[in-house]
Formats: structure tokens, C-alpha cells, sequence
């Protein structure tokens, strides 16, 4: 197509193509505490979280003024935003990607609290269970986590793959776009993720002294994948990553001096780790068992 408008397709012309998120989140946490003794307490709590992730790139144009700046730091994301689209012949938008997702958590938790012991000793004991679900929509075909290929063609099935979804991989033919036909997308698709887990914590502590308290701590906690790396060419659920943490240690403070010491571990089960793959300039997930 004639980008320029000089009536000829002989040019090569300079685009930029952004990454956009745009996120609309709402939240709400609440809690009700009843003090049944004068040193003991418990507490019921409620978090709701919802996040809508719309994540495009839309491509757009550079300024003539020969700084080669874009005309808009969002590309061509529409009106409002000041760049203009690349509108192509089939009625479609050239864009690096197109897609929206909703992550959502709803989340229930109890607590205990008590003090002993002419208050030296106190104790806080807790149970919490998350439920994350992610609902995730890929309007384009995926090469990989950070590659679509936004077409209205119709991609060439390839015998013998499945997609996540039990349809096949699919191919095109080279283009200016894509150019290997050997690339292998997955292809447009909505599909859901769900995390849930009951997650124990407890912590202790002691006032040896009103200046000197030790104290330990035990506590499990769930991470979701992030809403990246569960879009794939092959979709797969890497599953959420465990955490068992332990904490111990002593504190002291006097007036104006503090000092503390602690010793901790954590053990990590299917833990998600980000990894910089720097030939190709992208960062992606690696999953340790």
C-alpha cells in the first residue's frame, strides 16, 4: 500500500510500533475485628480485586520534520491520542498485538491474635485463601509470548501440532510481515486460568525485656503467572509459584540506638523466574521445579 501518498509503492517508509498497556483496575478490602478479652482478638477479612488489561500496538507514523520522533508516543491508537493509524486494504489496522485481559482475585482471610504472659508473649495465628482467575483473550496469532502476527489471513494448518486449544499450528506465506513461512503461530483464542490455595502464616514474639524481643515466623504465599507469560504460541499453564518462608531473629532498642539480627529461608516450589534472553532482546519465563 502507498504509506507516503506519493502514488507509487516504490518507497521504504519509516514506522513506529509501540507496546500499550492500557489498565482499568477497582479494589476493595475489608475487614471486621472482634476483641472477645482484653488481649485477644480475631479478624475476618475480604479483598476483591479486578484488573482489565487491553494491550495493543497500534503502529503509527513518524514526523516530517526530521527529528524522527513519532507523531504520538502511543502510535496509532485512535482518537484522543493524537497518532495516526496505518489503515490497511483489508479494513484492519496494522498492529504488533491485540489483546485484553481480566485478571481477578477474590480472596478470604482469618486472624487470631493474642497476648500472654503479662503481654511479653504474642502470638498471631492466620489462614488466608486466595482464588485468582484470569480470563485472557488473543485476538491476533502467536508466534511466541511477545510475537503476534495480526491478520485476517487464514493460516495453513500444520499436520500433527495442537495449539493448547486441540486445534493445529498454522502457517503463512513469507511476507514484508512475516518473513519465513516456516514460523509456526498459535492461533486466535479466548481461554481461562484459575489459582487457588489455602495459605497458612503464624508468628510468635517475646519480650525478654521491655528493650530486648526475639521472635520467628512462618508463612506460605501463592504468586499468579503474570498475564504475559500465559500467552504462548502453545498454550500452557505453568501453574502458580509456592513460597514456604521462615523468619527468625532478635531485636533491640534502647533511646536512640537499635540494632536487629535475623536468619531466614525460603523454599520455593515451581518457582517463575524472568529470564533476558539478550540476542534476541526479550525477556520471558523460565520455570524452576
Amino acid at each position: 500500500m502507498d504509506l507516503n501518498g506519493d502514488g507509487d509503492l516504490l518507497d521504504s517508509v519509516r514506522l513506529y510500533r509501540p507496546n500499550t498497556t492500557q489498565t482499568h483496575r477497582l479494589g476493595l478490602t475489608s475487614s471486621l475485628i472482634y476483641k472477645f478479652a482484653d488481649n485477644q482478638s480475631v479478624r475476618l477479612a475480604y479483598t476483591w480485586d479486578r484488573a482489565r488489561h487491553r494491550q495493543t500496538g497500534e503502529v503509527g507514523f513518524i514526523k516530517t520534520d526530521g527529528t524522527f520522533y513519532p507523531e504520538d508516543v502511543f502510535g496509532g491508537k485512535g482518537a484522543g491520542y493524537g497518532g495516526r493509524p496505518v489503515n490497511l486494504p483489508d479494513g484492519t489496522v496494522l498492529r504488533r498485538r491485540d489483546r485484553a485481559s481480566i485478571a481477578l482475585l477474590n480472596q478470604v482471610a482469618g486472624e487470631y491474635r493474642g497476648k500472654f504472659f503479662d503481654d511479653k508473649f504474642l502470638v498471631n495465628l492466620g489462614l488466608r485463601a486466595p482464588y485468582f482467575t484470569r480470563h485472557l483473550h488473543n485476538f491476533c496469532y502467536q508466534q511466541n509470548t511477545f510475537n503476534a502476527y495480526c491478520t485476517t489471513q487464514i493460516g495453513t494448518p500444520v499436520a500433527g501440532t495442537n495449539d493448547g486449544t486441540g486445534r493445529p499450528l498454522v502457517t503463512f506465506p513469507a511476507s514484508a510481515l512475516n518473513t519465513s513461512a516456516a514460523l509456526q503461530y498459535g492461533q486466535p483464542r479466548a481461554f481461562d486460568r484459575k489459582y487457588d490455595k489455602v495459605l497458612p502464616n503464624v508468628a510468635v514474639s517475646y519480650n525478654i525485656t521491655p528493650d530486648l524481643q526475639v521472635y520467628a515466623s512462618y508463612a506460605e504465599t501463592l504468586s499468579a503467572p503474570r498475564t504475559d507469560d500465559l500467552y504462548d504460541q502453545v498454550l500452557i499453564d505453568p501453574g502458580p509459584e509456592i513460597a514456604h518462608a521462615y523468619d527468625t531473629g532478635i531485636r533491640y532498642e534502647a533511646g536512640q540506638f537499635m540494632a536487629a539480627g535475623s536468619l531466614w529461608f525460603n523454599n520455593f516450589s515451581n518457582r517463575i523466574e524472568r529470564v533476558l534472553d539478550e540476542a534476541a532482546g526479550i525477556a520471558f519465563l523460565r520455570q524452576r521445579r
